[in-house]
């Protein structure tokens, strides 16, 4: 493994303040480990509870999601077909191994 193991708090960049106009800065480390550049569009998302917030590519949001849905897909697909081998052993009496 050629990567570096991440250590608890490696992925901590600092701390922001909110500007006048409610503006934050990204700490410059943040920029360069996520390959952040100006003018680039972030997404902002916040919990039902209002208690975090998160920022994230709007490009890797998208493929984060499809990637998801794909996932979505084939687990109902499995879903589906082990009901219908469920159902099919049922009505011939038999038992799935």
């Amino acid at each position: 493994m050629s990567e570096k193991r991440k250590k608890a708090g490696d992925d901590f960049y600092g701390t922001v303040t909110v500007g006048e106009r409610g503006q934050i800065v990204i700490p410059a480390e943040a920029r360069r480990a996520f390959d952040i550049e100006t003018g680039e569009k972030l997404i902002v998302i916040g919990t039902p509870d209002k208690h975090h917030l998160m920022i994230c590519k709007a490009e890797a949001l998208h493929e984060f999601l499809e990637m998801m849905v794909d996932h979505l897909r084939r687990a109902e697909s499995a879903l589906a077909e082990d009901t219908e081998l469920d159902s099919d052993n049922c009505e011939n009496g038999g038992t799935r191994s």
